[in-house]
């Protein structure tokens, strides 16, 4: 079990996933993306590879206005649902069942109709090799000032297109954050 570490939630536990299938996202590598966004108050997050929800769930408890949070494995939807609802914040979190691409592949998605958001994170498996098409489709649903965020393994290297300013790379032990904003009005 692990624990949301600040906000309105504070200390409060979130469920892991059964299984070993889904790693979730550390308290040390959450806490240093909020470092690095630093307000997210009454902005939106998207959260893919949602996994258990952390960060999410963790971005609600400091003041985002909403999130989404997107996931292809039915036992992590399961847990990021009954998380949401432990901490009373299922009215502020749309949870999304299908494959990330599939779903950034549709910018008329209801889950996109409120607005763009000010984060997009991103954490899929260590073994996901396709950053380029994740980055292209992702920024169509940043807001301008937005933040992309990718957790990965630190045996990869995130090229970004023209679109995105060269990734600032923050290393937590095996564990690296790439953080990117967008260079051109979307």
């Amino acid at each position: 079990m692990i624990r949301i570490i600040a906000g309105s939630h504070k200390n409060r536990p979130i469920k892991t996933v059964p299984g070993d299938e889904t790693r979730p996202t550390s308290s040390l590598v959450r806490k240093a993306l909020f470092d690095i966004v630093r307000d997210i108050a009454g902005g939106r997050v998207l959260d893919l590879f949602s996994g258990t929800g952390a960060i999410a769930l963790e971005a609600l408890s400091r003041g985002a206005a909403a999130a989404v949070a997107i996931e292809s494995a039915k036992p992590a939807v399961d847990t990021i649902r009954a998380n949401a609802a432990a901490l009373g914040l299922a009215d502020r979190l749309t949870l999304v069942n299908a494959d990330v691409l599939d779903a950034l592949r549709r910018p008329d998605a209801p889950w996109s109709a409120q607005g763009r958001f000010a984060l997009i994170y991103a954490d899929p498996p260590y073994s996901f090799d396709r950053w380029d098409q994740l980055c292209d489709l992702a920024i169509r649903f940043l807001n301008l000032s937005g933040i992309l965020a990718v957790e990965h393994g630190d045996d990869v290297a995130i090229s970004a297109s023209s679109s995105w300013t060269s990734p600032r790379d923050y290393r937590y032990g095996g564990s690296v954050i790439s953080v990117m904003k967008p260079l051109l009005p979307i």
